[in-house]
């Protein structure tokens, strides 16, 4: 008898994202943190859509806060996810000077 392994559900790639990110947020900022939030995506000119997203906010400063959409990738979590939000953090950063 064959099993197949399940692809992951939209949940568990969220999961791994915000593990992956609490391993590295610390050192972009001491109090920033990350959880996996329900999002309303409103994008221009369609319909809008629910969907899971990345939560980052500040302990220190609730002005500073974001959601992200994810690809659910291993490749995506392990080779962009920091970069991209050492990214969104240095721009939100910038708009609150």
């Amino acid at each position: 008898m064959q099993f197949e392994n399940p692809q992951p559900t939209e949940l568990e790639w969220y999961n791994k994202a915000r593990v992956k990110a609490e391993s590295f947020v610390l050192y972009i900022d001491p109090s920033l943190r990350v959880e996996v939030v329900p999002a309303t995506i409103r994008p221009k000119n369609k319909e809008p859509y629910s969907t899971l997203a990345l939560g980052f906010s500040s302990s220190s400063d609730p002005r500073l806060n974001w959601t992200m959409e994810i690809e659910l990738s291993d490749r995506y979590i392990d080779e962009r996810l920091e970069s991209l939000v050492r990214q969104i953090y240095q721009e939100r950063v910038e708009e609150l000077k």
